[in-house]
């Protein structure tokens, strides 16, 4: 844990500079993914969203402060995401995964002025397709 907490600590406070209130979802919730949430909890996030396919580790998340859990081995991400943001998206997308198809989720359900973050690091022989024209209008990617 000793590494997963700096990382995600210095990506709250550093790359995320996450607000009060301001709404993070966290897919993965691994010792990093963990953290973040922790972090997200520490500065008053609102909603912090936990995204894993594993229910014992949304169970830790809660523990760690999520306000909300999706199940993804039973539920739409895209759906459930709505459900609790609507269609604006998250203000922060943190993808611990490193995963192509659960990236370019991230990034596409990232609010239109909102941030992706990308601390998984996906295999040598993947690429990840974005549509740049957002980042144009203030959509950031680290």
């Amino acid at each position: 844990m000793g590494c997963a907490i700096t990382t995600a600590l210095g990506l709250v406070n550093n790359e995320a500079r996450l607000k009060i209130g301001q709404s993070i979802a966290v897919l993965g919730c691994g010792g990093v993914g963990l953290n973040v949430i922790q972090g997200a909890s520490m500065v008053s996030a609102d909603p912090i969203i936990a995204i894993d396919m594993y229910e014992s580790k949304l169970q830790m998340a809660k523990g760690f402060g999520a306000s909300h859990i999706i199940d993804t081995s039973n539920s739409d991400v895209r759906e459930e995401l709505q459900k609790i943001v609507g269609k604006r998206g998250v203000d922060v997308f943190v993808d611990t995964t490193g995963q192509v198809k659960l990236i370019k989720l991230a990034y596409e359900l990232s609010a239109s002025s909102g941030k992706t973050i990308l601390v998984g690091q996906s295999r040598h022989d993947q690429y990840v397709d974005f549509q740049t024209l957002p980042l144009h209008g203030g959509k950031t990617t680290y």
